[in-house]
Formats: C-alpha cells, sequence, structure tokens
C-alpha cells in the first residue's frame, strides 16, 4: 500500500472498526487521524477536540507503513461489540456459542455500570463481525 486512499479501503475490507480512526471519509471525535496536511503526511491523535500530531512524515506511504504497523498489532481497532445483556448466565451462553463456530472473542464486563448492575459484553474482531449477526437476536439487551 501506497496511498491513503489504499489503505482507507483496506481497512474497510479487513472490516477494521472506525470509531476510533479518522481516514478518508471516516471521521472519529476521539481516537487516531491519519491526513494529509499540506505538504507532510501525519498520524495524529485526538481527544476531546484537541488534535495533536504523534509523527509526521515527508511522503504518504511512509505514512501509511507507519499507519498499517500500528493498526494491525492492536486488535482494539478491529474490534466489535457483538454481545451486551445483564445476566451471566446469557454471556456465558454467547460465549458457548462463539466457541462452538471458531469465533475470536474477548469479554469484557462493566461491574456497577447501572446502579449495581452488572453489563455482561462480548467482542469479535474484523471480519468476524460478519458472521454473528445471530448474536444480535438473543445477546443484545442495550
Amino acid at each position: 500500500m501506497k496511498t491513503i486512499k489504499e489503505l482507507s479501503r483496506y481497512l474497510e475490507d479487513e472490516c477494521f472498526q472506525f470509531s476510533g480512526i479518522g481516514i478518508e471519509r471516516h471521521s472519529t471525535q476521539d481516537g487516531i487521524i491519519i491526513e494529509k496536511n499540506g505538504t507532510s503526511y501525519d498520524f495524529c491523535s485526538i481527544e476531546r477536540g484537541c488534535k495533536r500530531v504523534i509523527k509526521s512524515f515527508d511522503t504518504e506511504e511512509l505514512l501509511v507503513n507507519y499507519a498499517i504497523d500500528i493498526l494491525t498489532t492492536n486488535e482494539d481497532y478491529k474490534a466489535h461489540l457483538a454481545a451486551w445483556v445483564w445476566n451471566e448466565d446469557s454471556i456465558v451462553k454467547a460465549e458457548r456459542e462463539l466457541k462452538a463456530k471458531g469465533i475470536k472473542y474477548k469479554r469484557n464486563d462493566i461491574p456497577n455500570f447501572n446502579k449495581g448492575k452488572c453489563a455482561y459484553r462480548i467482542f469479535v474482531f474484523g471480519k468476524d463481525i460478519l458472521k454473528v449477526d445471530f448474536l444480535k437476536d438473543k445477546y443484545w439487551e442495550i
């Protein structure tokens, strides 16, 4: 890959999560931004509207290579919320279904989410989000 456009297309094809990645037509309020800025190519972070350049490059290809290394080594950039329930029995059942289908997942509970209630969540990664529509019917209680 040599261009930001190619990188953006790759990220879309591989089902990266764009809520934290600003690139081309994808914008974000918090996360990273990959952009051309005048004559430089910048890899930035943005938090609460405050953007700072992490690294600046003279060429687009150098930026793209740097960005792909960062994005592909951190699975959080590919994480999609696939299940959210309010009881542990349901989340354990969801885990069993994912294991049976060989789908990699990460469980992430939030204790005391709402007046002492625990929120039970499961994230799947990348293209696996395309395989888990069945979870929304059974394990989506937001």
